[in-house]
């Protein structure tokens, strides 16, 4: 199913296309050093080559968003797909999430999230669960205000993503 570009007036999400991979591989490096802690050794050894063909190969390894901010790169989110062996039921695993310093003072977490949350709707996804470094207080925070369930000290679980959306419907969110 082709993912919908979504907007607001500061920011748009969309789906990531091969034109989008010079940017997408900014992101991620910049993700990966971040995550070096204060030494800021970088942890992507994977390469723009690489990353195409994990995202553009038939079956894709991974999919992601990406968010803009005056048509640059603000904010990433991957994930791949799994089967639950118990239900017969499709769920989202977010491996990544990431905002650029510059654009997280703002919803732009939040606004990606509903995004991935609205196509696992579409999906037809039972769940959908992310892992979260336990360094990343403003991420499980994030997981926190979408009530997700905590499984442990870095996973979190939405069950039932479509129903979440409808109560956020519902309050006027």
């Amino acid at each position: 199913m082709e993912q919908q570009a979504s907007s607001s007036d500061s920011h748009k999400i969309v789906a990531l296309t091969p034109d989008d991979l010079p940017g997408f591989f900014d992101l991620m490096s910049e993700y990966a050093v971040s995550l070096g802690g204060s030494g800021g050794s970088p942890q992507l050894s994977n390469t723009m080559d690489g990353l195409r063909q994990a995202l553009f190969d038939d079956p894709p390894q991974f999919e992601a968003i990406m968010a803009l901010q005056d048509d640059q790169p603000a904010g990433l989110v991957c994930w791949s797909e799994a089967y639950h062996i118990m239900t017969g039921r499709k769920t989202m695993d977010i491996k990544h999430l990431y905002i650029r310093s510059s654009a997280r003072q703002q919803s732009l977490a939040l606004s990606m999230l509903s995004h991935i949350l609205k196509l696992a709707e579409a999906r037809d996804y039972w769940r959908v669960e992310g892992e979260v470094g336990g360094w990343n207080t403003p991420v499980q925070m994030l997981f926190s205000l979408l009530n997700a369930e905590r499984l442990d000290h870095i996973r979190f679980r939405l069950q039932g993503p479509g129903a979440f959306l409808r109560n956020r419907r519902a309050e006027g969110r």
